[in-house]
């Protein structure tokens, strides 16, 4: 009962004191549940896509996968502009990605040597922050995000967000026909 008292306060809480933030956790629960009602990969990223630029509002955001054929990652969702920019397998930037695990800020990295070129093409592309979709059998794809049309930072809370929701991207991608490298 102590457990089903205290959600409920916090619930009380975020709603009444940090709606954002409430309305952001809304969002993303519901956009979870999107992804499991969608059957191609297509559509998923379409979704996707949407669901990031139009939640964080974004001045575009593009998502790529790996593709077998092409040895390459090819991008496969976007909004906010084409980009036709296809990532080698053996990028310096994804191997970065791939090993981080987690969501890279390209601010941070943009200094790093061996990532310097390729960060400052990414960065002029227009993106801010790049997201892994990892499985077991490596990255499945990335998603890289622009900024936020009223020029603020990414916050934690929404990093955070964006990597719980990278698992359930990678998997259901993985599962529709996306293959890993």
């Amino acid at each position: 009962y102590a457990r089903t008292l205290e959600r409920k306060v916090e619930e009380f809480i975020d709603r009444f004191f940090y709606r954002e933030r409430y309305l952001f956790r809304l969002k993303f629960f519901g956009f979870t549940r999107t992804v499991r009602s969608l059957l191609d990969l297509e559509n998923l990223l379409e979704a996707t896509v949407q669901f990031l630029q139009d939640t964080l509002v974004l001045n575009k955001v593009g998502v790529w996968v790996f593709e077998r054929e092409a040895d390459a990652y090819r991008l496969c969702g976007w909004k906010g502009g084409e980009e036709e920019k296809t990532f080698p397998k053996d990028s310096p930037f994804l191997a970065y990605l791939r090993k981080s695990e987690r969501a890279v800020e390209l601010e941070s990295v943009q200094n790093v040597r061996s990532l310097r070129n390729e960060v400052k093409e990414i960065k002029e592309a227009g993106f801010s922050l790049a997201i892994p979709l990892l499985w077991e059998d490596g990255l499945l794809g990335f998603l890289l995000l622009g900024e936020k049309v009223n020029r603020k930072n990414f916050t934690i809370m929404e990093i955070e967000a964006l990597e719980a929701l990278a698992p359930k991207e990678g998997t259901a991608a993985l599962l529709l026909g996306a293959g890993g490298a």
